[in-house]
Order: structure tokens, then sequence, then C-alpha cells
């Protein structure tokens, strides 16, 4: 479970420091009743994205299943969205 909520801070990380937080909500929210659907195709295009970081397609593919794992990333976007500290993600 740690794996998963590193992958969930990681993720936060990037998506913040790249200011693409109100896109990728819109993206997740899009996503969120076709997490099987969405997980599917990360792993279909990883091969067209080339290898560099190519393990970590598999597992963004699997937070996308995962709806806990979705909310837990949301509520970290919006969190630090609003520029408060960031508490830990609870399972």
């Amino acid at each position: 479970m740690t794996d998963k909520l590193t992958l969930i801070e990681h993720l936060a990380t990037r998506i913040k420091e790249r200011e693409l937080t109100g896109p990728a909500v819109v993206a997740l929210e899009l996503l969120r009743p076709l997490g099987f659907l969405g997980s599917q195709l990360v792993l279909m295009f990883a091969p067209l994205l080339g290898s560099a970081g190519s393990s970590r397609y598999a597992d963004y593919a699997g937070l996308l299943e995962d709806r806990q794992a979705m909310d837990q990333l949301l509520a970290l976007l919006d969190t630090r969205a609003r520029g408060r500290s960031a508490p830990p993600p609870t399972d």
C-alpha cells in the first residue's frame, strides 16, 4: 500500500509542478466511471510514448482501476490547489 501512496504523492507533485491541476482534475473526474477502460488505454499507448518510464505506466494504469486511489489523488490535488499543506492520504 505504501508503494501506491508514494505513486499518488509523486503524481500529484508532478501535476502541481506543471500547473496542470485543473485539467488533471477534469480528466480524472471524466475517467472515473471508465477507470478500467482508461487504464487499458494507458497500457495500450505506453509503447508509443517511448521506453523512458515505461515501468511506471503499469503503475499508473493500476491507479486508474482503483477508485480509492483515484479519490485520494483528487483529494490531494484539491488540497494542493488550495495552497494548504497536504495531509497524508488515508487508507
